[in-house]
């Protein structure tokens, strides 16, 4: 390679390098799944990882303050729980809790924060819950302005 494929090489890889990767979770086995995806790749560019759960308001009657504000403290303990689990590995990480609906805050958060990927677990809903609930990672897939890679539900193999 002569210096001008060098350079032409060094600013590709520049163009491709990941500097802050968000990772929505629900602290489901799934979207842990996808957090070690996350973790991985952040470690691999030296890129620093922001997890992110989000609130969703409540829809149903009862008293949603109490509701609300029971859910941000749980999600408030499993991030705590989370950046433990991290704390004895080369990766820089941060968390954040967020309120509203899930698919708008991630895609919201990715640009807030200048995200490069963003790494999220999809359920592997079929069928009618795929239909009714829809899919979180599609809706973002279908929004973000960064790149989306989706880590699938991994089915123990009999």
């Amino acid at each position: 390679m002569d210096s001008e494929q060098d350079e032409q090489a060094n600013v590709q890889h520049e163009a491709w390098k990941v500097k802050r990767i968000l990772a929505p979770v629900d602290f489901s086995e799934a979207s842990l799944a996808g957090l070690d995806y996350a973790a991985a790749i952040g470690e691999h560019f030296d890129a620093e990882l922001v997890v992110l759960f989000v609130v969703e308001p409540v829809r149903f009657p009862g008293d949603r303050d109490a509701l609300a504000e029971h859910e941000q403290r749980v999600g408030r303990r499993e991030l705590s729980r989370l950046e433990q689990r991290f704390r004895d590995r080369p990766l820089r990480y941060r968390a954040l809790l967020q309120t509203g609906a899930p698919p708008q805050v991630i895609v919201e958060q990715a640009e807030r924060l200048g995200a490069d990927l963003i790494v999220m677990a999809t359920h592997g809903r079929t069928g009618l819950s795929h239909l009714l609930l829809g899919s979180v990672a599609e809706k973002v897939v279908r929004s973000a302005r960064c790149p989306v890679l989706t880590v699938h539900p991994v089915s123990p193999t009999t």
